[in-house]
């Protein structure tokens, strides 16, 4: 999530987070590209995927199109590297 821009890692300090949060909602730019970063986690909906394709498995759906899944985006907004371990 970090290397992706979707995340920033600042510790538990409560007044860092208040500090570092006051100051990404006060510059717009900062706040879009962290908004418009791919997210690595995935998107939510996992459960959907999986239930179309049990459907099409047991003969009750048409067969789901394939997904290549949020680590195509990050590897697209990095360049084609993805972090080690992932």
């Amino acid at each position: 999530g970090v290397e992706a821009g979707a995340v920033r890692l600042l510790g538990t300090d409560p007044d860092r987070v208040a500090d570092a949060l006051m100051a990404l909602l006060g510059d717009g730019e900062a706040l879009a590209a962290m908004a418009a970063a791919p997210n690595p986690f995935g998107d939510g909906r996992a459960g959907e995927r999986v239930a179309a394709a049990v459907a099409w498995r047991l003969g009750r759906g048409p067969r789901p199109a394939d997904w290549s899944g949020p680590a195509a985006a990050v590897r697209a907004a990095t360049d084609g590297a993805l972090p080690s371990g992932s």
